[in-house]
């Protein structure tokens, strides 16, 4: 039960981080942003590193080190980015789509397998996710969107900078 706890504090915080590198984002550019993110978050972390012991390192390992890094360094500026010019109630719902991406990439990179209750958690984020940003014209009650509404969240992905 104490995941619940944990999962919590996970859900405040990181909604704390957006929040607090949005502010950030008047005053520095998304590149100074994403720089104290990390760095300002290693003294917090870095007690832990002493505190578990390291798996097996593979003969790829020190390969494939510096693709990730990269590719990460450039996904964070990006998301910096998208932060600084939209609200975050835009950008940060189109980082629930990760799991699906993953489910995808995974069986490729890693060999991962998925059972169906995995699939369908994915799904079910993903559809939540859709739901939540289909644009509703007039009363929220009513009981029928039309087609224009329905495909708003992928209209949005083009025409908004931030979420594109």
């Amino acid at each position: 039960m104490e995941w619940i706890f944990f999962a919590v504090l996970t859900a405040i915080f990181d909604s704390l981080k957006n929040l607090i590198s949005k502010k950030g984002l008047e005053y520095a550019d998304e590149y100074l942003v994403a720089w104290a993110s990390r760095f300002f978050a290693l003294p917090l972390l870095l007690p832990f590193l002493f505190e578990i012991q390291p798996p097996a390192l593979g003969d790829r390992f020190w390969l494939v080190l510096p693709v990730i890094v990269s590719i990460q360094v450039v996904a964070n500026i990006f998301y910096f980015r998208a932060i600084k010019v939209a609200d975050l109630s835009l950008t940060t719902p189109l980082l629930a789509l990760t799991p699906l991406f993953l489910i995808v990439v995974s069986p490729i990179i890693v060999q991962e397998t998925f059972q169906p209750l995995d699939i369908a958690g994915v799904i079910l984020i993903t559809l939540g996710t859709y739901w939540l940003n289909v644009s509703r014209r007039g009363d929220a009650s009513s009981p029928s969107l039309g087609l224009s509404a329905y495909l708003a969240p992928f209209r949005s992905l083009w025409s908004r900078e931030g979420t594109r």
